[in-house]
């Protein structure tokens, strides 16, 4: 895990949704990797821009999607694991409600296959955008 938080306190947003967001895609990543029986880590990077004024948060594992899973990844109800108690049907819908937080706070949440030392990775970068301080119900993320 890496963190570059100097100056936070000046970032104001949602914390729960953030943690949220966090948490959906770190189990995915340990999700993935118990179900295919890969070995590897799971990197978890949080940074903190503010020249961008904004959090960004990735989350890398060994794994490879598809072109069509890379498309269809986002989409309500769509899954590449299968539901253990009924495998005819996904059972996942983390990753749409992750993209939908993401969005809603200004930012926005991409997947992508990464190569990293010749080993195929899965690539989720989250960025959630600084809202003004007044903003509703936003604190001060530390």
């Amino acid at each position: 895990t890496t963190t570059n938080f100097q100056n936070l306190s000046n970032f104001y947003s949602d914390k729960p949704e953030i943690t949220r967001v966090i948490n959906v895609l770190v189990t995915n990543a340990f999700e993935e990797l118990k179900e295919k029986g890969i070995k590897g880590t799971v990197q978890v990077k949080l940074d903190y821009s503010a020249a961008f004024n904004h959090i960004k948060i990735e989350v890398e594992n060994p794994g490879t999607l598809t072109p069509d899973q890379s498309t269809k990844v986002f989409d309500p109800s769509y899954s590449t694991k299968l539901d253990q108690r009924d495998t005819s049907h996904p059972s996942g819908t983390g990753l749409y409600n992750a993209r939908a937080i993401c969005e809603s706070l200004g930012g926005k949440l991409n997947v992508n296959n990464s190569n990293t030392n010749s080993i195929p990775k899965v690539l989720f970068t989250a960025t959630i955008l600084n809202m003004p301080p007044d903003y509703t119900t936003k604190t001060p993320l530390v």
